[in-house]
């Protein structure tokens, strides 16, 4: 009997593998291949979590403003990573308003004022002009005159909120910036999305689009969004992927080590080949 009929499997298996360069090549390349399938999971997941959504918003915002009409097409989805990015066009605010109340700016509660804005293109687009603090009054004020004529507009887009749940708001009163809502009751189509009002010109010069007790609202500050599970899923399976290279290299690693205890014996002639410790022998 020869001193490797009785090694365990894995002392086997380890002195199969020191003897054969072959499998220091196939060991070389299930390790890149480990270390890469390991990094794409990791990216992955960084993904997935909350700081690289972050991330998306923050350099939309830092990028040079865009044609509404070129990153919000009418018909179209709102593009998530373009949220936050300054959009401008030309038009004309139409005077249609309505309030949304219960929102917030620096600690103060009051409504914010929406209004209906027409491109040039003859479509609609929701424009947050500013917050009127306190109790929201039954309608919205009245549009201030120097808003009535064409103007060019800029502002941060935003995609459009969940429907309210109240039904029976006032009329000029509404639960929130629904676009479905307002593209039943504004007789244009609308784009599916709205604008945070950053800058309002006529002729090149500045016009307040928030008189008054208005106050501007900033465009939302980029926030947590938690998990993205696809990403996460798209990670497990990267690592999993790793997992099962390893373990399929490690088992075809152990069966060739003992066929090459084994088939020697049985080419021998031999009966009865002796068995590797804790395994069957080999019948001829």
């Amino acid at each position: 009997m020869t001193r490797s009929s009785y090694d365990s499997p894995h002392a086997r298996a380890w002195r199969h593998f020191r003897s054969t360069p072959r499998w220091w090549g196939l060991g070389l390349l299930v390790l890149v291949l480990l270390v890469a399938f390991w990094r794409l999971g990791l990216w992955q997941f960084e993904n997935a979590t909350s700081d690289a959504q972050q991330q998306v918003a923050e350099a939309a915002q830092q990028r040079p403003p865009g044609e509404l009409e070129e990153l919000l097409p009418l018909g179209s989805t709102f593009p998530a990573p373009e949220r936050g990015r300054t959009a401008t066009t030309s038009g004309t605010f139409t005077g249609e308003q309505f309030l949304v109340p219960d929102r917030q700016l620096d600690g103060e509660t009051g409504a914010w004022v929406v209004s209906r804005f027409e491109t040039d293109a003859g479509a609609s687009l929701a424009v947050l002009r500013g917050l009127l603090p306190g109790e929201a009054p039954a309608q919205a004020p009245a549009l201030p005159e120097e808003l009535t004529g064409p103007v060019e507009l800029a502002g941060a887009l935003e995609a459009g909120e969940e429907p309210s749940s109240s039904r029976d708001a006032a009329e000029g009163v509404h639960g929130s910036v629904d676009l479905a809502w307002l593209a039943n009751t504004w007789p244009s189509p609308i784009h599916n999305g709205y604008l945070f009002a950053q800058e309002v010109t006529a002729d090149g010069e500045p016009v307040d689009f928030a008189p008054g007790a208005l106050e501007v609202v900033p465009p939302p500050a980029p926030e947590s969004a938690g998990w993205d599970w696809q990403n996460a899923g798209y990670a497990l399976q990267w690592w999993l992927f790793a997992l099962f290279g390893v373990w399929v290299a490690v088992r075809m690693l152990y069966d060739e080590s003992r066929r090459a205890v084994l088939e020697p014996a049985a080419e021998k002639g031999s009966d009865e080949a002796p068995a590797p410790e804790g395994e069957p022998a080999y019948r001829g």
